[in-house]
């Protein structure tokens, strides 16, 4: 067993509960400690980027020959990007707000300069046109989307002004704060590549010690509370499924405490609720707040003319002198109204006679939160994908994942909200949860038989490009089940080293060929008969039993490590991420699997 090294307890049981969590249990505690760090310094721009456990794989830059990177990501308008159809479709926006992201992760609890100075040339080596030190395959992957965001038909849609932005992570577990002479290295590493790399915006070297891993990871499982001044406020009447609901007006400083935490920078995750995530300085409506912000004739009426924001939260505790605590609470409608605020904090003449208006509901049901959200974003265009997870077709759906998991020992759960589940009583780990975007990658990969497009299309894109496939009211539950179930237990099998390596990049094109051997059926006609009742009941005999998966694991293995082996040869690659996004890889696969049934 290996030894740990973390010795501080509110560390090591985040730590414990996150990989739990995650079903990361088998990995050493160093390479779970930078999976959580990566966690932490990513989901505080994209809150939602880890939706699967494959993602953890995405970020992971240390595969064990790697120089002073264990971690590195690139964000598109907040979003992490993956692949060059995210930036397709985050470019729609007409504007690019990049973030590159590497982290270096110690379980030590000090900072140590040289390996402080280590990250710094390790960064500095990744944007060399002729790197000295040999790059991994997965810093190339990453370069190689970089130079792609940098190429001439997106970095029109850059500010250079403000963008791109660079921030590297030193992670410890250390309970001080860096030292004068460690600081000054980190300023050095700065000065340095601001010098070496003019098309960088801004660099920031952030030390990062134990607070910030605490603070940061009870933000983002949103266990703070916070407490507001509400005394301008009327109660509203009685409703059915709410404890309590009100309308009134924060002040600004008020305001400025629901959104910040304990840095003073903002809560992303307070807006996941939000279908729409916040458009920029450039959008016309955020143009139109922020002149009313500035405006000396036009800031006493901004209650008047701004919307305001709605806040749904599942704690509410009334205190003395008007003040009330909020607990798991979200802004369902107010983003962009939010962070125009948010980047006014430091008008002074803010500070006196700015009022915000505000609706503040107290409830723990989801229906009624659902309604809520989907009613208060409706009120200008939003994609109707944005809402499609709060039809009846999905309403149903969960209750088909729910009353089927009950005979099963390994259940799995359809989160039709964003973090429905999450702080509830049942304890769910994230790896058994199912959201909408897995939803659409399995079904799609699985009984649509297209991987491939899993692996380059964003799930959005998918829901457009095929919506007469997917989540039709004519389809069965049962084959959204099962898709994701195969799903789960290949990931399963993975983290806990039933299958060896870690595959995590073919995991859609194995739960394919799962489906294929055991029921021996390569496509299926229709999904609303019998042909689907009989796929979901030979293959649920099937995968729940870790023996009979073991059996089918080494002819699916050398089927598919034939097929990428030739392919890679002849199409001189050397990844299996360059691999999976080839349609005429998918079609190569799918021959051996009809010349295997046909055998």
């Amino acid at each position: 067993m290996t030894q740990k090294k973390i010795s501080n307890k509110f560390i090591e049981s985040n730590l414990q509960e996150f990989t739990v969590n995650n079903g990361l249990e088998s990995l050493p505690e160093f390479k779970q400690f930078e999976h959580l760090s990566n966690y932490l310094t990513i989901s505080k721009y994209h809150p939602e980027a880890f939706d699967s456990v494959e993602v953890f794989e995405s970020v992971d830059m240390d595969a064990g020959s790697n120089f002073g990177i264990d971690g590195g990501a690139i964000l598109i308008n907040g979003n992490l990007l993956l692949n060059e159809s995210d930036l397709l479709l985050y470019s729609k926006s007409k504007k690019l707000e990049v973030v590159t992201i590497f982290n270096q992760s110690k379980t030590s609890a000090s900072f140590d300069s040289g390996d402080i100075a280590k990250l710094g040339s390790a960064v500095q080596n990744f944007f060399e046109d002729n790197p000295n030190i040999t790059l991994s395959q997965e810093l190339l992957d990453l370069k190689s989307l970089y130079n792609k965001v940098l190429s001439p038909d997106y970095i029109r849609m850059i500010d250079r002004k403000r963008f791109p932005k660079l921030e590297l992570n030193f992670i410890t577990t250390s309970r001080h704060k860096a030292d004068t002479t460690t600081k000054a290295v980190a300023e050095q590493v700065e000065k340095n590549l601001k010098t070496s790399n003019e098309d960088l915006a801004s660099i920031n070297y952030n030390l990062l010690g134990s607070d910030y891993i605490n603070d940061t990871y009870e933000d983002l499982t949103n266990r703070y509370t916070v407490k507001i001044k509400f005394d301008r406020r009327i109660e509203l009447d009685n409703i059915k499924d709410v404890f309590g609901s009100y309308i009134g007006y924060l002040d600004f400083s008020n305001f400025l405490e629901l959104v910040t935490d304990q840095s003073q920078q903002i809560r992303n995750n307070i807006f996941y609720e939000n279908v729409r995530d916040f458009q920029g300085l450039d959008n016309k409506v955020n143009t139109e707040i922020n002149e009313t912000l500035t405006s000396n004739e036009l800031r006493d009426k901004f209650i008047l003319l701004n919307n305001g924001i709605t806040v749904v939260t599942k704690q509410l505790t009334p205190l003395q002198n008007n003040e009330y605590e909020l607990g798991e609470f979200q802004i369902v409608n107010g983003c962009q109204t939010s962070n125009m605020l948010y980047l006014n904090r430091e008008n002074l003449s803010l500070q006196n006679g700015l009022f915000i208006p505000i609706k503040l509901i107290h409830t723990q049901d989801n229906e009624v939160i659902s309604k809520i959200v989907k009613a208060t974003n409706r009120q200008t265009p939003v994609p109707d994908e944005a809402f499609v997870a709060l039809d009846k077709y999905h309403q149903n759906l969960q209750k088909f994942y729910e009353i089927t998991s009950r005979d099963l020992n390994d259940k799995i759960y359809y989160e039709r909200r964003s973090r429905e589940f999450q702080n509830s009583e049942n304890n769910i780990q994230k790896y058994k949860i199912v959201n909408v975007h897995k939803q659409i990658r399995a079904f799609t990969a699985v009984f649509l038989n297209e991987p491939h497009t899993v692996a380059t299309q964003h799930p959005y894109n998918i829901l457009r490009s095929k919506s007469d496939l997917l989540f039709q009211d004519t389809h069965l539950y049962e084959g959204y089940f099962i898709a994701s179930y195969l799903l789960y237990f290949i990931n399963y099998d993975i983290t806990k080293k039933i299958i060896k390596g870690n595959p995590f990049t073919l995991s859609y094109y194995i739960a394919l060929m799962m489906r294929v051997l055991i029921t021996k059926n390569v496509k299926l006609t229709h999904f609303n008969g019998k042909e689907m009742q009989n796929e979901f009941k030979t293959l649920i005999s099937v995968v729940t039993k870790v023996e009979e998966r073991k059996k089918i694991y080494p002819k699916l293995f050398t089927m598919l490590n034939q097929v990428k082996a030739k392919f890679k040869e002849e199409n001189n690659l050397k990844s299996d991420k360059q691999v999976v996004g080839y349609r005429s890889f998918k079609d190569e696969v799918i021959k051996k699997l009809i010349s295997n049934k046909s055998a």
